[in-house]
């Protein structure tokens, strides 16, 4: 859940003067399914964009194709002067991402899994500790910190999972479908952090269904169906 790499490699910074991820073109087909048909969007720093659609429209293959999961059969996805394509260890640096499926907790606390995603990510022991609390107090999981993870109900999982993709400083962040399972408490804390990197200067793209919570809290949409980007 967006611990590949870390945030530091390479000199990669969230700041607006990169000017945001630009994808142009970007095709992706499995077999006879057209997953992604000839999508062209700008992901603008310091906006929270929401991505939505019916099941199989193509958003979490636009995602994979972004973090370089999945390769593209045409198109560009750049970040800078960076082609994500052409390197995906860099595009894993880059991004940090909260796939759909809940991270396997067997064996840890969330205290312990958000603390192992950000050293992975690059922040040392001290920075690792605050930040780590810091997510724990935002998302009031102080109860739960330190509950072995077969103890957890799904809605703390995926907070937790959430907690390892958005608390080490990241210049892009992707979430898929992050607000499943959550308690409608603790899902308008997960927005006011997903708010809060956006202010930093990072795009923050979310993949729901929750349409609510798309206008109360998203600044753009992406409307995909059947593989198009029919809205923006």
């Amino acid at each position: 859940a967006g611990i590949s790499g870390s945030a530091s490699s390479g000199g990669v910074s969230a700041t607006k003067t990169q000017g945001g991820l630009t994808v142009t073109g970007l095709s992706k087909s499995f077999g006879k399914t057209r997953a992604n048909d000839d999508i062209s969007v700008r992901l603008i720093p310091g906006e929270v964009t929401a991505l939505i659609g019916h099941n199989g429209a193509g958003k979490t293959t636009f995602l994979n194709q972004i973090v370089g999961l999945t390769k593209p059969d045409a198109g560009s996805i750049n970040y800078g002067s960076t082609d994500l394509i052409a390197h995906p260890t860099q595009a894993r640096q880059i991004c940090a991402i909260m796939p759909q499926v809940t991270s396997s907790l067997e064996g840890v606390t969330p205290r312990q899994a958000i603390a192992t995603a950000v050293r992975i990510r690059g922040l040392k022991p001290k920075q690792a500790k605050r930040a780590v609390q810091e997510t724990l107090d935002t998302l009031d999981l102080g109860d739960w910190a330190d509950r072995p993870g077969h103890k957890l109900s799904g809605g703390i999982k995926r907070l937790t999972s959430f907690g390892m993709a958005v608390t080490a400083p990241a210049p892009i962040y992707l979430f898929d479908e992050p607000t499943n399972d959550v308690d409608p408490v603790r899902r308008e804390l997960l927005w006011r952090m997903l708010r809060m990197r956006a202010e930093q200067g990072a795009p923050v793209l979310i993949v729901t269904h929750n349409l609510l919570e798309v206008e109360r809290h998203a600044d753009r949409y992406l409307l995909f169906n059947k593989g198009l980007l029919v809205r923006d």
